[in-house]
């Protein structure tokens, strides 16, 4: 049976904005062995390079590669980072001098927050792993669905959904409906304000759900107990290009 054959596409960033200037890119087998060149790319603007077709014996079992970006427009700038390459491949890279955070492609990833089956304004935040292992922030969404416009690498991107931490115990504090109030000392329980009110002067002896779980006292104001659930993950979550 014939070895499977990986493709690897690429372009190049410079400072978080695609720019006319060209770039060129090398691929290595790795740091210790740079003198082993496996593929080189001419890169500008927003245009995918092309696809460099090796096959998958050679990319699986030499393990971690070196890219290796340089900008041909002075000021100079390079970029070097290693990849792990398992199949088929699109790598955005970003020459930048350090003096803020990557930026990327603008995206959609269609959202929708439910707590105890039912839809609940809620915040979730989107993170994407790119091809050398690294981790950085894509965007974030608060509402109970839609669209959230995130900037994107190429990378895989993971969905972290957020409960509402609410807000920590104060004397005399002032609390609307919907507010949500975290004890002192935090045992997975929060309580959501159903009358407004000021908080008491002293902390109360709070409670867990119980029967039909009906508003207590809290200050002037009522509370129902409420679970808080920890942060959940999904992930890779299907992207839409804008």
């Amino acid at each position: 049976m014939p070895m499977p054959i990986y493709k690897i596409r690429l372009r190049v960033m410079r400072d978080g904005e695609y720019t006319a200037d060209a770039k060129r890119v090398r691929l290595y087998r790795g740091y210790e062995t740079a003198n082993q060149l496996c593929e080189t790319w001419d890169v500008s603007g927003d245009v995918w390079s092309r696809y460099a077709e090796l096959d998958a014996s050679t990319m699986l079992g030499w393990g971690d590669w070196l890219v290796a970006a340089v900008t041909m427009a002075s000021p100079k700038q390079t970029k070097a980072t290693f990849v792990s390459i398992a199949g088929d491949m699109d790598i955005t890279i970003d020459i930048t001098d350090g003096s803020g955070p990557a930026s990327g492609d603008p995206a959609q990833v269609a959202v929708r927050m439910r707590v105890d089956a039912l839809d609940a304004v809620r915040e979730a935040v989107f993170v994407e792993r790119l091809a050398d292992g690294t981790w950085r922030l894509a965007g974030a969404f608060r509402g109970d669905s839609g669209s959230a416009e995130i900037d994107v690498l190429g990378g895989s991107v993971f969905a972290l959904g957020v409960d509402d931490f609410g807000v920590a115990y104060a004397p005399g504090l002032v609390v609307g409906v919907g507010t949500r109030v975290r004890p002192s000392i935090f045992v997975g329980w929060l309580y959501e304000v159903t009358q407004a009110g000021t908080l008491p002067a002293t902390e109360p002896e709070w409670w867990p759900i119980d029967g039909d779980n009906a508003p207590r006292q809290l200050g002037t104001a009522r509370a129902v107990a409420v679970r808080y659930y920890r942060p959940l993950a999904h992930g890779p979550v299907p992207v839409e290009m804008i």
